[in-house]
């Protein structure tokens, strides 16, 4: 296992931001500033990145015959906030607000355009397709990050997330438009996965992140910022608005754990396409402030 601490007090250019450092990044990914503490760095897997040679090592779990597929191995792990079953992964921290997570339906008008937008908001069940598609996707993740368990390995029971964390709400939402008579007839629908009001996974690769970082104990540096890579926690300058930021791109994300889970590069930009979505308008159509 790699030593729990590092001693540094700089950063090059290029290299992963250590604990050390606070810092919020410009709209491509460069930081903007960067304040350096002196001090004993600890070391998380949830940082883990393609060419990192810092960061712990994977969790090492124990192995075993699969009881539910023949000729298959699964796994079994404990942990002070996850623990591991045949494969399945229970997350067992949370950082969602307790209670009343899940959105209500609305109406919102247009201003100036005398139209409107009407949203329906459904609870996904534990049996619901999009529910389980989210669970393998996001199992599969964290599979090859924290525990260097690749899905290509056909020896190996699939991981799959087995709940999300207590207190998050996995919903659907049709969506229509006043100005758009089509929608009436075949509404946009998309699920989404709620924290906070501030925080709403549109995908399980924006959430596959973030449940890292919660199965590492939510670390955070000196100045109490969080450690987190997911889009919502490292967050970049909106260039509209000095002083302010905005969520994270996205798709270098993507790109980085499907490269971590042993896809080529070409694949892992071919995911990084398909399961990005750069414009964040939901939460600002979700937000209390409306």
């Amino acid at each position: 296992m790699s030593s729990p601490f590092l001693f540094s007090d700089s950063e090059s250019e290029g290299e992963a931001p250590h604990a050390s450092s606070s810092h919020v990044r410009g709209t491509h990914g460069h930081r903007m500033q960067s304040i350096r503490f002196s001090t004993t760095v600890p070391l998380h897997r949830c940082r883990f990145r393609p060419g990192d040679q810092t960061s712990a090592d994977p969790y090492v779990l124990q192995r075993q015959e699969s009881l539910y597929e023949k000729d298959k191995f699964a796994y079994d792990y404990d942990a002070p906030n996850f623990h591991v079953r045949q494969s399945v992964i229970y997350i067992d921290a949370s950082d969602a607000s307790p209670g009343g997570n899940a959105p209500q339906p609305r109406t919102i008008v247009k201003r100036g355009l005398n139209a409107t937008i009407h949203s329906q908001v459904t609870i996904l069940p534990e049996h619901d397709k999009t529910r389980q598609e989210w669970y393998r996707k996001v199992g599969e993740l964290i599979a090859a990050v924290m525990f260097n368990k690749l899905p290509k390995n056909r020896q190996d029971r699939p991981f799959v997330l087995g709940r999300f964390p207590t207190d998050m709400v996995f919903f659907r939402r049709a969506k229509t438009h006043s100005d758009k008579p089509e929608s009436r007839l075949k509404p946009r629908s998309d699920a989404y996965l709620r924290s906070t009001t501030g925080m709403i996974f549109r995908t399980p690769q924006e959430f596959a992140r973030h449940a890292m970082w919660l199965m590492d104990g939510q670390p955070s540096d000196a100045t109490g910022r969080s450690l987190c890579l997911c889009k919502f926690c490292d967050r970049v300058e909106d260039p509209r608005r000095p002083g302010k930021s905005l969520p994270g791109p996205q798709r270098p994300i993507t790109k980085d754990l499907y490269l971590l889970a042993g896809y080529s590069t070409a694949e892992a930009e071919v995911f990084s396409r398909e399961a990005s979505v750069e414009v964040d308008e939901l939460i600002f159509e979700w937000s209390d402030s409306e």
